[in-house]
């Protein structure tokens, strides 16, 4: 489930794995429309935000592709997004560098990044040692990923260059109950 405006009212999102997504007003409970059209998937994970001024929804599927939709119509932004080998995990939006970008995680341990406008993936991703069970954009712009019981933030070397095109440096903060926060770089 995600949570986002529609027409300045609060609306949720919900995904099943009989392909359908839906979208509901969040004060009535009332489902707004139909299914959203043509995602042809079954929702893993979901994320909704504004990008260029649009309500999109981002929908991750067990069949490791991404969709970008149109919160209000519930037309695909183009075709899906393509590049993991098992079930997307996990989906965020956010702005790096000034550029719009959604971020996929899925269960085969792989993150990427793409344009959220074009779609077009922006550089290789980084693989890590266990499923990634969520993705996040920092505020500053950064990828943060959490996979098994750790978090990475990544972080450009050198200049601020825009997602893809430096290389990137892991720095992995973890927590457990047995074990108080810490910071490895």
């Amino acid at each position: 489930m995600a949570v986002g405006t529609l027409d300045g009212r609060p609306v949720a999102v919900t995904g099943a794995d009989d392909r359908g997504v839906r979208v509901w007003d969040a004060v009535t409970g009332r489902r707004i429309g139909e299914a959203l059209d043509g995602i042809a998937c079954s929702a893993r994970a979901l994320t909704t935000g504004v990008v260029e001024g649009r309500g999109i929804v981002l929908v991750g599927s067990h069949d490791g592709t991404a969709w970008r939709a149109d919160l209000g119509t519930g037309r695909p932004l183009g075709p899906p997004l393509r590049g993991h080998t098992d079930g997307v995990s996990a989906v965020a939006l956010g702005t790096m560098a000034g550029r719009a970008v959604a971020v996929t995680g899925s269960r085969y341990a792989t993150v990427r990044v793409w344009d959220a406008v074009t779609g077009e993936p922006i550089g290789e991703g980084p693989v890590f040692p266990d499923e990634v069970g969520a993705v996040a954009v920092t505020p500053d712009g950064r990828p943060a990923v959490a996979y098994g019981t750790e978090l990475a933030v990544l972080v450009p070397l050198g200049p601020r260059t825009p997602c893809g095109q430096a290389e990137v440096e892991e720095v992995t903060v973890s927590a457990s109950r047995d074990r108080p926060l810490s910071s490895e770089m």
